[in-house]
Parts: C-alpha cells; sequence; structure tokens
C-alpha cells in the first residue's frame, strides 16, 4: 500500500482567532475538524498521524520544523517516514480517495512535492519528501520559499475534490461551506 511510508502531520497549533476558538475543535455535525481529518487519513491507509497542535510557535512552518525534528527524534534509527503529508486544520473536508491519489503520486515520483488540483488551483494536504531539507532559510516567506530553495520537482495531481481548495479560516466560511455542499 503506497501510505505506509508517509506520516501525516495535522499542523493544528494555531489559536483560530479568527474563527473564534482553535480550528482542530470547530466542527460541523457534531464532528470536529481534527475528528474529520484523521477519519480521512485513516481510511485513505495513513499509518501514522500526528496532531501538531502543542506548539507554542509563531507560524505554520515553525509547528511543521518541529514536528518533524519530534517525529524524527522518537524514531531514532529505525527511520521515521519517507514523506510527510501536510494537512493544516483548516481544509476539514478533504475525502479519503485524494489522499490515496497523493500517496500513489508520492509512490511514483519519492523525490517531488506531491499537490492537489481542483478547477486549476492548488490546495492542501500536500506531500513532501521527508529528505527535504526544512531549516533553509525562508526568508519570512514560509514553506513555499523552503521547497523553491530545495529545488524539487512539483507535481499537481488533478481531484475533483474541492475540500482541497475549501480553506475554512472563519465562521462565514463554515457557512457558506454548508450552503454549498
Amino acid at each position: 500500500m503506497p501510505c505506509k511510508s508517509i506520516v501525516a502531520i495535522i499542523l493544528a497549533s494555531g489559536k483560530g482567532t479568527r474563527f473564534g476558538m482553535p480550528k482542530a475543535e470547530a466542527g460541523l455535525d457534531g464532528i470536529s475538524f481534527l475528528t474529520r481529518i484523521k477519519t480521512s487519513l485513516s481510511k485513505a491507509g495513513i499509518g501514522r498521524i500526528v496532531v501538531a497542535d502543542s506548539y507554542n510557535s509563531p507560524d505554520m512552518l515553525a509547528t511543521l520544523r518541529l514536528a518533524v525534528a519530534d517525529i524524527m527524534l522518537q524514531a531514532g534509527d529505525s527511520g521515521a517516514a519517507n514523506a510527510y503529508l501536510i494537512h493544516p486544520v483548516d481544509f476539514p473536508f478533504v475525502l479519503p480517495e485524494t489522499i490515496t491519489e497523493l500517496a500513489k503520486a508520492h509512490q511514483a515520483n519519492p523525490n517531488a512535492v506531491i499537490h492537489p488540483t481542483c478547477n486549476g488551483r492548488r490546495g492542501h494536504p500536500i506531500i513532501i519528501p521527508a529528505g527535504l531539507n526544512l531549516l533553509v532559510d525562508d526568508e519570512g516567506k514560509g514553506l513555499r520559499e523552503v521547497i523553491a530553495k530545495n529545488q524539487l520537482k512539483h507535481i499537481d495531481i488533478p481531484v475533483t475534490d474541492i475540500g482541497v481548495t475549501s480553506n475554512i479560516n472563519t465562521k462565514e466560511d463554515l457557512s457558506t461551506w454548508m450552503q454549498k455542499n
């Protein structure tokens, strides 16, 4: 199965100030965003899911760096992963089938960054090779700059899953999602 060597990292350490509460705790129909994401990842066959929610970090890249460092420390010499599926908590409606497609693309292209696209727009989650040097200076620009400085190939995977481009940052975003779906 293509998902065995992928560790999912759910970025959920934000305070959710725009949402009015931590987004990991926000939900729809009694199911939290965090639970929705974990369920999709599990259904897609992702065996290791790390929730990066306890870091007091200034931004998502800092949270990701801390989470990867912890994963590597815990794995020791056994090797942590071949890749990391980076899943921001504010994309709670990604389907398991999409995650499976991304994992297959990673298996075929293990040294590339894998992006889902829907209607011509890149979305989330993405898969990055574990060998990506996250410590390069991002010049305050975030993960996109880190990836660019690593000079990795990008593979876009077209999907029909609008969840990959549905960023739920506010309660209004959630209301709009509910009206459309």
